[in-house]
């Protein structure tokens, strides 16, 4: 016989998905869910500071960005990928349902815009449900 511990099993109930879910879309750290992921809107005075999360919480010491490259994936899939759908939506609504009577240039401009502005007002949430994924899925138990 052996005498190793073992760690405890990760809890992935519908319980701690629904957590986690709350403390992203609150923009909360997933682990405690009491301190915020990004600084504040008037702490914010560039596109940097309004894209890059804190270090980590300072209540748990959750690290945010775990390495270089970790938001890619956030950035691609959600934000990028997110606002394509939009604007794509955006487009069967204007062109198709609505029916303006202006060019097609200023349609597609107006979708662009439309479009971009999603992205950049969605970044913080995208990031920040993408830190509660990860977290609910690779479960540090040890601590």
């Amino acid at each position: 016989m052996s005498n190793e511990i073992t760690p405890p099993r990760p809890d992935y109930s519908i319980r701690k998905a629904v957590a986690h879910l709350r403390h992203g879309l609150a923009l909360k750290c997933p682990l405690c869910g009491q301190h915020p992921i990004f600084p504040p809107l008037s702490k914010t005075r560039s596109f940097f500071d309004w894209f890059q999360p804190l270090d980590g919480c300072p209540k748990c010491g959750y690290a945010y960005e775990r390495e270089p490259g970790y938001f890619l994936l956030a950035t691609w899939g959600g934000m990028y990928g997110f606002g394509s759908l939009f604007g794509l939506c955006l487009y069967v609504v204007i062109v198709k349902i609505i029916r303006p009577e202006f060019s097609w240039i200023w349609q597609l401009v107006l979708i662009c815009v439309a479009a971009a502005l999603f992205c950049f007002l969605t970044a913080r949430h995208v990031k920040s449900l993408f830190i509660a994924f990860d977290r609910f899925w690779d479960q540090d138990t040890t601590r």
